[in-house]
């Protein structure tokens, strides 16, 4: 099998993510027609499947390796990376995503060791209700929203952005949180909305593309 590093790795993924995005677009368009353009367009469908499949054994770590740089387009490929690095007793120290090319770049530290090992979860969605109701579900579970590190992917247009909030479970978490979204951000009104949250206990953690996330420790019942 060919191995593939870095910008390499990188291009190659771009290019087929690119040629199966095309290819479902086809497909949904043309999909009453016998035609050979359907099959190559599963074909593309089923070689990105095989990519996130393996994208866990291309992550290569010596035995006394610190930091490792995780990159990639793909939200699934990113969240089976994450959590494959962090069974090594890596954390995640930050993120970010390039705005044009829709590639996520995630930093990561070895700071523990198994198997008291953190757990991710990513949460990606175009809708700000889908997100507060995703994240709350993650939050139900144990897991946090990793402040800063709240990204916002560009699909092939403005309106198909995809925003994707990445959630940390502790090894041995007590503490539970919940979540809320202020969205439609106004400067007119951004101080009363911000001031009102405040005084009901939420605290402002990231900002993404007009997005707010605010969190609070989950009272008791």
């Amino acid at each position: 099998m060919t191995c593939l590093k870095g910008s390499a790795i990188f291009a190659w993924r771009s290019r087929v993510y690119e040629q199966t995005s095309s290819g479902r677009d086809h497909l949904k368009k043309y999909s009453g027609k016998k035609s050979g353009n359907v099959r190559i367009g599963w074909i593309l469908a089923a070689t990105l499947s095989l990519l996130d499949l393996s994208a866990a054994q291309r992550v290569k770590l010596e035995p006394d390796q610190q930091y490792v740089l995780l990159e990639t387009v793909r939200t699934k490929t990113l969240a089976a990376e994450v959590n494959e690095v962090a069974l090594k007793g890596f954390r995640v120290k930050m993120a970010q995503a390039d705005s044009e090319s829709g590639r996520m770049e995630l930093l990561m530290e070895r700071t523990a060791t198994p198997p008291d090992v953190f757990e991710y979860q990513l949460v990606a969605t175009m809708s700000s209700k889908t997100k507060e109701k995703e994240m709350n579900a993650a939050a139900a579970q144990g897991f946090r929203v990793i402040p800063h590190t709240f990204m916002a992917k560009k699909g092939m247009t403005i309106f198909n952005t995809e925003s994707v909030v990445l959630m940390e479970k502790t090894p041995k978490s007590t503490k539970a949180y919940e979540y809320k979204m202020i969205t439609g951000l106004r400067t007119a009104t951004l101080e009363r909305e911000i001031k009102g949250a405040v005084k009901d206990g939420w605290e402002l953690i990231d900002l993404a593309y007009g997005e707010l996330i605010l969190e609070r420790v989950k009272p008791e019942k």
